[in-house]
């Protein structure tokens, strides 16, 4: 075979490092990764990609909760309605009317009667709001009520055999038991027939019984009311999952808030008619007993002299109208003050109390002319009236009343004795003032008759309680006509009608974050296992974490129907092994012929592989090649060449021979010696002065000697024939090759008179091995003439791909 200079064929490009895959040296002297961002987003979609099996689970696993918390979750529909409030300008003076004829309350105070007791409680008990069951299971216990005493909890009613059923309390076990029809829990408060025949047999139903008053509190917590601004109406929302079901007790709540307000309205004109009217009789009384009198005396002294013939004297005629009149106003005015103060002091003498007679103060003139007093007995009937109202449905025990009592208490015991003490002070001081008056002018009178004094008394009396009878008389009339013709100061405007869109949808985000979890724990997963992941997967592992320059890769082999003689990427896996070839050459240098040991970390890195079909890309180039299968305790060589495994290098080693080992092979300048015969003592030809003198033979004789090793972790096989050899690649297999166990071997290489030329990364996969750049591209093939010529432009081989040939010689 003709000698080929070895300049004929190298080429001008280095060996492969780091950067020919994405990455620079960094100022460490490390190679480090060329981003263009913060994030290597390559590295992160390979690692995806690697573990796509992963995000898909995870995402499925999300969508799989996306539709449980689909079906579980429930959807809020939102009703609304309004009411109409007449509000009047409260700055104007009142009317003549005994009451103020605009309503009873400011608009924020109708958005607290949404919440009273009043409002609310009766809607509780017309929708059941205390029970709180499955919607599905409502139906079934529609109807049930509760008496003033019942026994709260979480309750399971079991349906058996043709409609019996049994009925159970989480804390105190099983309470009642009855067939279908029978008045179910009587013992516990509860009044309900339930009507279970034709439901399943087994079927359990549980509720829940609350307080009314804590539904009640629940209710007036859901609902929402509002005022635009400016506005005179009241807008009120309220949610719930049963569309019909949330509009009817909207709808009972607006009703009830009006029919409340109209009976605090009407409720406050009957009892203020009321109180006018017991004071009408009164003063209906004492006019009559005041004519009474003034009759009695003029029958009594209707046959006495007329004081006409009483002789006056002339100055005092001229005053005597003059001086009857005021006489008789103030001695009429010290009487008034006399009885009002009187009156008074009786109604302080029964303060304070609920019953005390307050309203009398209406008919004193003294109190009914204390605007002060006016506006706090107002208060104090606007409170009776709830007061009434309340104690129609509940005890004194309950929160409200107790809460209008202490109110009340607080007017009738502290407020109205403070200003009925300070009219008192007031009347008597006018009491002294007056007599000190009557007393000046008395002497004016002694000599007027004592009969036109009583006389012109009793007509002033009669004047007195006329004047008093027909003021309470009117005001009556005013009080009825208000009465009749009161319109309620709140109306429903809007109806609330039921929803069709909900107002609450919480499935849809839900769904999304459960599915978009799912896919970002899988995302996560996977970057975080590639992260921690121990073997090899990326270029820079082989520079930055080994030290070793990348010869070459050599991509992944694809079968066609998993066969082992055919390749869909030939070309590509054939023109890496070509680039590999020429790597190898300039990393070798032109001192004498191309001479190293392939090997790897570990089994199964490929190492055979990729000595085998190295060898065939230099015998292709031309050159001498012969190679060594230096694995003698599990060669493989000879398999993939075609050729016998004995006679071979131990067979050579141990008896001298040299013409039977080194084989021909089907490859034109392509010769084998394969590993021989095994056994026990076999590494230790591999160190003897035979193996040495071998090499040299082979050196003379060949271009390129190539010799396949046994593994580092094989033994010391692979650094006796690197130390032979001086020249050592290392072969590391994509997602195979530990990288720790990796990174100690060549570091323990460091210590040893040989050259490690670099690393053959192995079985790459362009989708997940993202350093790799196919050099040979399949749309660029070379134009052939022939078959045959296209046969003869490369071959691989393949692990398996050839019988052995048949030299009489046994395997084993």
């Amino acid at each position: 075979m003709p000698e080929y200079p070895v300049e004929s064929f190298r080429d001008t490009a280095p060996p492969r490092r780091a950067h020919d895959f994405g990455y620079a040296e960094g100022p460490s002297g490390k190679w480090e990764e060329e981003e263009e961002s913060g994030l290597d987003l390559r590295r992160i979609f390979t690692a995806v990609v690697r573990r796509k099996w992963l995000v898909l689970i995870l995402t499925m696993v999300g969508a799989a909760v996306a539709a449980m918390a689909w079906t579980q979750t429930s959807v809020r529909y939102t009703a609304q309605g309004s009411i109409w409030v007449d509000t009047e300008d409260r700055t104007t003076p009142a009317e003549v009317s005994p009451i103020r004829q605009p309503g009873l309350f400011e608009t924020s105070a109708y958005i607290e009667l949404f919440r009273s007791a009043s409002v609310l409680l009766p809607v509780v008990e017309e929708f059941g709001l205390f029970l709180e069951v499955a919607d599905e299971y409502r139906p079934l216990l529609d109807g049930l009520d509760l008496e003033e005493q019942f026994q709260a909890g979480s309750y399971t009613l079991t349906v058996a055999e043709g409609g019996a059923w049994n009925l159970e309390h989480a804390a105190l076990g099983t309470l009642d038991s009855g067939d279908s029809g029978e008045p179910m829990g009587e013992d516990l408060g509860i009044r309900f027939s339930p009507r279970l025949r034709g439901i399943e047999a087994g079927t359990e139903i549980g509720f829940q019984l609350i307080q009314p008053f804590r539904a009640q509190n629940r209710l007036a917590g859901s609902l929402v009311p509002t005022v635009p601004g400016g506005a005179n109406f009241i807008r009120v929302a309220y949610s719930g999952t049963d569309p019909e079901r949330t509009t009817a007790i909207l709808n009972a709540v607006l009703e009830r808030h009006v029919e409340v307000a109209a009976d605090l309205k009407r409720g406050r004109l009957d009892e203020t008619q009321e109180v006018l009217e017991s004071q009408l009789v009164t003063a209906e009384d004492l006019l009559a007993r005041a004519e009474g009198a003034l009759e009695s005396f003029r029958v009594q002294t209707v046959v006495l002299p007329s004081d006409q013939a009483t002789p006056i004297s002339p100055g005092l005629e001229l005053t005597r109208g003059p001086v009857f009149d005021n006489f008789f106003e103030m001695q009429t005015q010290l009487e008034e003050v006399r009885r009002d103060r009187a009156r008074i002091v009786a109604v302080l003498d029964q303060l304070p109390g609920e019953g005390a007679p307050v309203e009398s103060l209406e008919g004193i003139p003294a109190a009914s002319n204390s605007r002060e007093l006016e506006q706090v007995l107002d208060e104090l009937v606007t409170l009776r009236g709830d007061l009434r109202l309340l104690r129609q449905r509940y005890s004194d025990e309950y929160p409200p009343i107790r809460d209008l009592l202490e109110q009340i208490q607080t007017l009738t015991g502290q407020t109205i004795p403070r200003i009925l003490q300070g009219l008192v002070r007031e009347l008597s001081d006018r009491e002294a003032r007056l007599t000190s008056m009557i007393d000046d002018a008395s002497n004016e009178l002694s000599e007027i008759p004592v009969r036109t004094i009583e006389e012109q008394r009793l007509r002033r009396q009669v004047q007195i309680q006329e004047n008093l009878y027909n003021d309470l008389r009117s005001r009556v009339e005013n009080t009825r006509l208000a009465a009749a013709s009161s319109v309620p100061d709140v109306r429903l405007l809007d109806r609330a009608v039921v929803p069709v869109v909900p107002s609450e949808d919480p499935r849809i985000l839900l769904a999304g974050f459960a599915i978009l979890g799912g896919l970002g724990l899988g995302l996560v997963g996977a970057i975080l296992l590639d992260r921690f992941d121990g073997r090899l997967r990326y270029p820079t592992q082989v520079d930055s974490e080994m030290g070793l320059n990348i010869l070459g890769t050599v991509p992944r082999v694809k079968n066609p129907g998993g066969l082992r003689k055919r390749t869909e990427n030939h070309s590509a896996v054939l023109e890496a092994f070509r680039e590999l070839r020429i790597a190898i050459s300039f990393a070798f240098g032109s001192a004498g012929p191309l001479t190293f040991v392939v090997t790897s970390p570990s089994e199964g890195e490929g190492k055979t592989f990729v000595s085998t079909n190295l060898a065939v890309a230099f015998a292709d180039l031309g050159r001498r090649t012969v190679l060594v299968d230096g694995d003698t305790r599990r060669g493989d060589a000879h398999r993939m060449l075609g050729v016998a495994r004995t006679p071979g290098l131990t067979d050579f080693l141990a008896n001298g021979s040299t013409a039977d080992v080194v084989r021909s092979t089907d490859y034109p300048n392509l010769s084998l010696v394969p590993c021989g015969t095994r056994g026990g003592s076999t590494p230790e030809l591999l160190a003897s002065p035979q193996m040495a003198e071998f090499l040299g033979t082979l050196k003379s004789s060949y271009d390129v000697v190539i010799v396949d090793s046994p593994p580092l972790t094989g033994g010391g096989d692979a650094l006796v024939l690197s130390n032979l050899t001086g020249n050592l690649a290392m072969v590391l297999r994509a997602g195979s090759t530990e990288r720790t166990l990796a990174a100690d071997r060549v570091e323990a290489l460091a210590r040893f008179p040989f050259r490690l030329l670099g690393a053959i990364l192995n079985d790459t996969d362009p989708s997940g091995f993202y350093g790799y750049y196919p050099t040979y591209l399949p749309s660029y093939l070379t134009d052939v003439d022939s078959a045959d010529a296209l046969e003869s432009g490369g071959r691989l081989v393949l692990p398996g791909a050839r019988d052995r040939k048949s030299d009489g010689k046994s395997d084993d």
